[in-house]
């Protein structure tokens, strides 16, 4: 299973457990880490810096869409009344994450450009 899936399954699955809305991003947090370094061979810095951009990503990501989703007059407690919205109100951060791993890969190749070594190698040993 590609690791997005992985993400994507075990986050929806947090999502849906009856705690605080920031208990479930601290365990998103730590799960993020935990994946990376079990499934990637990545240093424990680069696992925790990753974990870090996906954490303000999300946290700046919802901080926004909550602020338009209340120009468009729907409260939290509107969008959190029904599992369909529940589950909509997410898909602006997926898009939002997905974006920022498209930039970060695409940065990373420039900036390892023409060094003959591949971009892999060069996260592993920074």
């Amino acid at each position: 299973m590609p690791m997005g899936m992985l993400f994507g399954v075990i986050f929806y699955l947090i999502r849906l457990l009856p705690i605080s809305f920031g208990v479930n991003t601290i365990l998103n947090f730590w799960i993020t880490i935990v994946i990376f370094k079990l499934f990637t061979s990545c240093s424990l810095g680069i696992a925790v810096r990753s974990a870090i951009v996906k954490l303000l990503t999300v946290v700046i990501g919802e901080t926004a869409f909550v602020w338009v989703f209340n120009l468009f007059g729907l409260s939290l407690e509107e969008l959190y009344s029904s599992n369909l919205m529940t589950i909509l109100s997410g898909w602006p951060n997926v898009i939002l994450l997905f974006a920022v791993s498209l930039l970060v890969v695409k940065f990373n190749q420039r900036k390892f450009e023409g060094t003959g070594q591949s971009i892999e190698y060069q996260q592993i040993s920074s």
